[in-house]
């Protein structure tokens, strides 16, 4: 078997889609805290950094509270995608009742 830097030794993915819904979860939490941190206490300008064009756009669309409306769209996203993860663990637990390849764990 080749190697591939996301399954183990056996074929077998590293990360369940449940265990990845779970880490989703954490840094949506994260950028959630990050965003309403933003919220109550907005960045300067001007704005410096790699995200420095994110900040300005966000802040010229949407006014001083920008950029925290980003970060909270970010973590919606990052939640959303966590649910689909968790929902594709549960139909995939309940729908394939076959035995799979390799079961030795």
């Amino acid at each position: 078997m080749k190697y591939s830097p996301v399954r183990s030794a056996n074929g077998r993915p590293l990360l369940t889609p449940r265990e990845a819904s779970y880490g989703l979860w954490g840094f949506a939490v994260v950028f959630a805290l990050f965003g309403f941190n933003n919220w109550q206490t907005p960045p300067p300008q001007p704005f410096t950094g790699r995200l420095a064009w994110l900040y300005k756009f966000a802040d010229a669309q949407w006014g001083q509270a920008g950029p925290a409306l980003v970060i909270f769209a970010f973590a919606v996203l990052l939640f959303v995608l966590g649910v689909l993860l968790w929902h594709r663990a549960a139909s995939r637990s309940t729908l394939d009742l076959r035995p799979r390849e390799h079961d030795d764990l």
